[in-house]
């Protein structure tokens, strides 16, 4: 939902809550029946109350449509690996996604891993920029870790994609006193 969409929400909203306390005065006899019922009657005729209405009726009926509506989203990309006369080899950003996030968890001193990948067109040559976020365990040295995590990346997507020149920009986002998660061994 958009900003515009939330100001109206607000708005409808506060509207509704004023209406509430309203109809809650008339119902508990709070506010006596005489007064009521003149404010009643001079707003019956006016055509600014009949514009009002209908403005509140199709403010609701936008927020409800907007409660059910869905974000398109764009169809995963996909990076073309080899072009031969067979055929393409194609490569979802996904499938590259979660080989980067395997490799870069493997690292010691790495706790957590986030990776923005996009695809990049050098020359006649398709190749990848990826990002990475890292949150590193104290006491480890950051520049090593980054290091580490940028090499065995890259070799890994040459040896599994035989992709070269990979752009890697690491970015350590946190460094935390939490020890990373121990795995339960398996025997």
């Amino acid at each position: 939902m958009g900003v515009g969409n939330r100001l109206l929400l607000a708005l409808y909203a506060l509207a509704t809550m004023a209406l509430t306390v309203a109809l809650a005065g008339i119902l508990v006899p709070i506010l006596p029946e005489r007064e009521w019922l003149n404010e009643v009657r001079y707003v019956t005729g006016r055509p600014e109350v009949l514009a009002g209405i209908v403005v509140y009726f199709l403010v609701g009926v936008h927020l409800f449509l907007c409660a059910f509506a869905t974000k398109r989203t764009k169809k995963s990309a996909e990076v073309c690996l080899l072009t031969k006369a067979s055929g393409r080899v194609h490569v979802s950003l996904v499938a590259i996604q979660s080989v980067v996030l395997r490799v870069a968890r493997g690292v010691s001193g790495v706790c957590e891993v986030a990776a923005k990948i996009s695809p990049l067109r050098q020359d006649a040559e398709e190749t990848l920029r990826i990002g990475l976020k890292l949150t590193l365990r104290s006491g480890v040295s950051v520049r090593e870790t980054a290091d580490a995590v940028s090499e065995l990346v890259r070799r890994e997507l040459a040896h599994v994609l035989g992709m070269e020149g990979v752009q890697i920009e690491v970015e350590v986002a946190e460094i935390s006193d939490e020890r990373s998660p121990q795995r339960p061994r398996v025997s």
